[in-house]
């Protein structure tokens, strides 16, 4: 095995059916919410796999997925295969509790029912960047591209150390 790319249902209901994305009408949503492949592959490698991933969906959908610049993730990935950049998610933070756990936002509901002690620091971190994909032949992607609600954005450009280290 060389990599794995998994696809699920957004985590935020406001996904669900597209309503987040599109003015008016209903379309599948997914989430691509894990991406890895091994190291020193061919180049090019990851964009085929990844467009042969999109190519196993049911179409018509619409395919959500966000980069990290906290892990040095920048989406040139999906660059690199034409989706939209819609810009970045809500700022997001870090929780530091006395006994050393760290949440992030997402995380903090996770803490329910656990004593971690006081909080003892929230740090801001850099946002998500937000890219959707629209998954179908011509006329459906000329349909959501229609009833698309989200601002497009410039694909924002980043020192890389993972693609300069490949080049």
């Amino acid at each position: 095995m060389v990599g794995v790319c998994t696809f699920g249902y957004p985590p935020n209901y406001n996904y669900n059916k597209g309503k987040c994305v599109f003015n008016d009408f209903e379309v599948l949503t997914l989430e691509l919410n894990r991406l890895i492949t091994n190291d020193g592959l061919e180049k090019n490698t990851l964009s085929y796999f990844v467009s042969q991933a999109l190519g196993m969906l049911p179409k018509p959908s619409c395919v959500v997925s966000y980069s990290d610049p906290n892990h040095g993730h920048y989406g040139y990935i999906y660059q690199a295969t034409n989706w939209i950049y819609t810009g970045h998610s809500t700022p997001k933070f870090l929780y530091y509790f006395e006994d050393g756990t760290v949440f992030d936002i997402r995380r903090e509901i996770d803490r329910k029912g656990q004593d971690h002690g006081k909080m003892i620091k929230k740090e801001k971190i850099l946002p998500t960047e937000r890219y959707i994909y629209f998954n179908g032949d011509k006329r459906d992607k000329k349909e959501m591209k229609k009833h698309f609600k989200l601002k497009t954005c410039d694909y924002p450009k980043h020192d890389n150390t993972y693609v300069s280290d490949i080049n």
